[in-house]
């Protein structure tokens, strides 16, 4: 199976605290007109937060399947930011309080 390819630009909004990830080239966009993945982390605690994902898409017509392969892998994409918070945590602090947990886990079960 061939890797696909997956052009993007990235937005940071620090005010909203958001990371927008916005497809502009490559496999994806050969189904879809709008890809639009939104990750706003939300403050819970001085040492934690929730992430809320947003994720946006447009179909070029009915004949392609709702992207549901995309949706895990933004899934799987906020579960490697939380391992990566975490264990970053762990080495700065040497125990590891929960500061990053998905608020979307049953969005894509």
């Amino acid at each position: 199976m061939c890797p696909e390819v997956f052009k993007e630009r990235r937005e940071l909004d620090d005010e909203t605290k958001t990371l927008t990830f916005r497809g502009l080239e490559g496999h994806v966009m050969e189904q879809l007109k709008v890809y639009e993945a939104n990750f706003q982390f939300i403050p819970k605690s001085e040492d934690g937060c929730i992430c809320k994902i947003t994720l946006n898409w447009e179909k070029h017509n009915d004949e392609f399947p709702d992207p549901s392969n995309y949706m895990k892998f933004i899934k799987s994409l906020a579960a490697d930011m939380d391992d990566h918070v975490i264990n970053t945590f762990i080495t700065m602090h040497h125990h590891a309080p929960s500061l990053f947990r998905l608020s979307s886990n049953k969005l894509f079960n």
